[in-house]
């Protein structure tokens, strides 16, 4: 296969196989091809050159249509799903017929998403509305409708994931690779695209990796190591990440003094008090829902406490105004880039700038000075390493590693006092998750005070200097970087630990 997009190629005579029954990893960095590749499969773009086979059977380029139609589904990075209907009616969107051709209702759509679920492992309320649902149901619900969809035609001979683990907890992910598992079993071939290491070894039977947009090799996961897949991946020897951990004696940057949160008459943070000094890294751990993710949007000025003070660099910012906060002191990388970082539609060098245009470096009396704003994205681009090409490029264009990338540049840029980042390498090959580490490390060296809200326990363990626990919306335990591990996290996370605190 070969795509092109405009000077860009994406796919260069790529070679892929995939077997009946297999689990089969595509490992590769950002911008090496993963998802042009498995959106030529499910015929959601078309390819400049190559061939399609199924079954030994050449087939043209199908449409997204046709290769539903032959048992071809993909659950797509970021999912398909309208979050103002329920689960049943999302469903009944994209599978509106039955096998013998007549209208599916909405209560047999009910009836089977149950059906499968029940027998699959995937249990869903096909009542709640998808705005309701954690990402790990989001995630079982494409599955869930991928598997309705095979079903109906006849089986599901092909089920493509790409980056399904990004923000799910530990537990969700040894879920969802029994299901898959179980799913080749049954004679599915799963195709799983990722750049994390751990997951491949964990749960494929074959991985294929691409760099620069070809295959560099295909081999059996029981044959090879993290260490040759990172090699073969990154085109280099990778090195061991090792963080020195601070211990700052300053007074703190960030204070928060017993916020709680209401939200439709339902506490989801309940009286939370924290604080983060200058030169320090603050990792927060929670399993999804928790309350992190409502306790980072108070202290970004995105949501109004019910109660409670958060005070900066000794100000009262309680009821600031955001714009103020962002223009000023605060950092902020929000968990879902394309809904609360990023103007999809808008170009990089506009981008690069949201927030900051009233600064006096890109505006000057109420006119934007446009060549200090392409001077400006065109050295962040470089800077961060993102794969584009030019500062016009629409941001929605971009992979998604490459859209964090734009994100993480601009807001660490502001070299503020307090950085909340939230999920910062969601979506991060290995060399970008290196880089974004170094640089929140050179941040907190610089002294600023570090919030680091994450799902991910390795980075939260690689790069806290203090770990807090959330869990139902409360703080239930602190530690040092020195006394924390997976496990003992995981306990404090379900609740199942006795509350720690930081000596």
């Amino acid at each position: 296969m070969t795509r092109r997009f405009g000077p860009v190629t994406a796919n260069d005579d790529v070679d892929l196989d995939v077997h009946v029954g297999e689990v089969h990893a595509l490992l590769g960095e950002n911008g090496a091809g993963k998802s042009t590749l498995m959106n030529i499969v499910f015929g959601s773009v078309a390819p400049d050159a190559g061939t399609l086979e199924v079954d030994g059977e050449p087939v043209g380029w199908p449409t997204t249509r046709q290769a539903i139609e032959r048992g071809i589904c993909m659950v797509h990075q970021h999912l398909m799903l309208v979050p103002t209907l329920t689960v049943a009616e999302n469903v009944l969107l994209s599978v509106m017929w039955t096998e013998n051709g007549r209208r599916m209702s909405l209560a047999e759509a009910s009836r089977r998403v149950t059906e499968i679920g029940e027998r699959h492992g995937l249990p869903l309320d096909t009542s709640a509305l998808v705005d309701d649902l954690s990402i790990g149901e989001k995630l079982r619900l494409e599955v869930v409708r991928s598997l309705l969809q095979g079903e109906i035609r006849g089986g599901l001979r092909v089920l493509i994931l790409d980056e399904p683990t990004a923000l799910l907890t530990r537990q969700e992910i040894e879920r969802l690779f029994t299901i898959l598992r179980n799913l080749a079993a049954d004679g599915t071939a799963v195709v799983i695209i990722t750049h994390k290491l751990n997951e491949v070894m964990e749960v494929s039977d074959r991985v294929t990796i691409l760099r620069d947009a070809r295959r560099v090799r295909t081999v059996p996961t029981s044959s090879t190591s993290p260490q040759e897949l990172g090699t073969l991946m990154v085109g280099r020897e990778l090195r061991p990440r090792r963080v020195v951990h601070s211990t700052p004696s300053g007074p703190p940057v960030l204070d928060v003094l017993g916020v709680t949160v209401a939200d439709h008459h339902r506490v989801v943070v309940d009286d939370v008090s924290l604080s983060v000094r200058a030169g320090e890294i603050v990792g927060v751990a929670g399993v999804a829902g928790s309350g992190q993710d409502v306790l980072a949007e108070c202290i970004t000025g995105l949501r109004r406490s019910t109660s409670g003070a958060i005070i900066l660099s000794g100000r009262d910012v309680t009821r600031v105004d955001r714009r103020d906060l962002i223009e000023n002191d605060v950092a902020h990388v929000p968990e879902d880039r394309k809904v609360d970082g990023l103007v999809g539609s808008a170009s990089l060098r506009h981008n690069f700038i949201l927030g900051l245009h009233r600064w006096d470096e890109f505006q000057r009396r109420g006119w934007m000075r446009g060549r200090a704003i392409d001077q400006h994205a065109a050295r962040l681009s470089g800077e961060f390493e993102i794969r584009t090409r030019g500062i016009d490029q629409p941001a929605q264009t971009l992979s998604g590693g490459n859209q964090q990338r734009v994100l993480l540049g601009r807001e660490l840029h502001k070299a503020a006092s307090l950085i909340v980042a939230c999920g910062p390498t969601r979506g991060l090959d290995i060399a970008g998750t290196e880089y974004v580490w170094n640089r929140l490390v050179e941040q907190r060296d610089r002294g600023a005070a570090i919030l680091l809200v994450s799902l991910d326990l390795d980075e939260l363990l690689a790069l806290s200097d203090r770990l807090i626990v959330m869990q139902g919306g409360r703080l239930v335990g602190e530690l040092p970087a020195g006394e924390a591990d997976p496990e003992r996290l995981g306990l404090m996370m379900g609740g199942s630990a006795p509350v720690a605190v930081a000596s």
